[in-house]
């Protein structure tokens, strides 16, 4: 049964409200002004009448409609975890009063988090809606657009050093020349997928870089030159391809080579140009001297066998 919203006031809440009375947020406070409006309460009293089939009127007891809106709201406008909610209203009477939860217990977090998923993805947007139509009966806000700053929006990237550069253009690259492969009629080549010597060339710069005497210097240089001769290889065979492209002579679906042209080709090869060029260790200090010849000749991935394989 969905809680009440007149709710009975305690005879041991004297000293509770009178510690509130020195208490004040100018920002708790408007927003206190504008959660009273009746269409908002109605949402979240919705929300919970559609978890059972008499949650209006039958059953134990749960949280009042304008108690789960006020937590909704301190929620989000602090970015705590359902943990942090109910250690702040534990621990907070200015949160008490705002979520007029008062000297009443505080419900555990795992409720917060059951309570918060009835208002699904629904509730939120007429929330929203709510809003701004009463800012626009304000004449607050015109209410045509909504813009948010994401500049600072947390994400799951690697750091990106060069070698890290270079191995996700590799991947890109192959992946975008095998899409082709697959949509000519006659082939677009062999492809070869150097993935895993990508991997061992990431691990020996990984270790190389952790030794600062000459001979770390030396390692780092070599793995270095590995690395940029897969990529040199798979660029040249990328760039050989988009040619054959362009002059008709591979017959591909258009759908595909346009999707790889616009959303992966162009921005690997920049990418692994100015990787390449800067040729950085990714750990705070730059290789000064130039690779040799050797080094960017085109890359033959060890076999099974080969006397190189078997001494590395």
């Amino acid at each position: 049964m969905i809680g009440r919203l007149q709710r009975q006031a305690s005879l041991f809440g004297f000293a509770f409200f009178k510690e509130l009375t020195c208490l004040q947020d100018p920002t708790l406070g408007q927003i206190d002004l504008l959660l009273d409006d009746p269409e908002l309460v109605a949402i979240c009293s919705r929300a919970l009448a559609g978890r059972r089939q008499r949650s209006m009127d039958f059953g134990r007891s749960t949280i009042a409609p304008d108690r789960l809106l006020r937590c909704v709201v301190l929620k989000h406008l602090k970015g705590w975890s359902f943990r942090g909610l109910e250690e702040e209203l534990r621990a907070n009477l200015l949160y008490r009063r705002f979520t007029r939860f008062y000297e009443d217990p505080i419900p555990d977090h795992t409720v917060f988090s059951r309570l918060f998923a009835l208002l699904g993805t629904e509730g939120p947007q007429a929330l929203h809606a709510q809003v701004v139509a009463g800012a626009r009966a304000l004449c607050i806000a015109r209410g045509h657009c909504l813009r948010t700053d994401t500049t600072a929006v947390e994400t799951n990237i690697h750091h990106p050093s060069d070698s890290s550069l270079l191995a996700d253009s590799l991947r890109v690259l192959t992946r975008s020349l095998q899409t082709i492969s697959q949509s000519c009629q006659q082939g677009g080549g062999k492809v070869v997928d150097h993935a895993r010597a990508t991997k061992y060339r990431l691990l020996e710069i990984a270790r190389a870089a952790r030794l600062l005497n000459e001979a770390g210097q030396q390692r780092l240089k070599k793995s270095y030159g590995r690395l940029l001769r897969l990529t040199r290889a798979v660029t040249s065979q990328a760039r050989a391809v988009l040619n054959r492209l362009s002059r008709g002579e591979l017959n591909a679906r258009p759908d595909a080579v346009s999707r790889v042209l616009r959303q992966e080709s162009s921005a690997p090869l920049s990418a692994a140009g100015r990787a390449g060029d800067r040729a950085d260790s990714g750990t705070g200090f730059p290789i000064s001297e130039p690779f040799s010849r050797e080094a960017l000749e085109p890359v033959r991935t060890p076999q099974r066998g080969d006397p190189q394989r078997q001494a590395s």
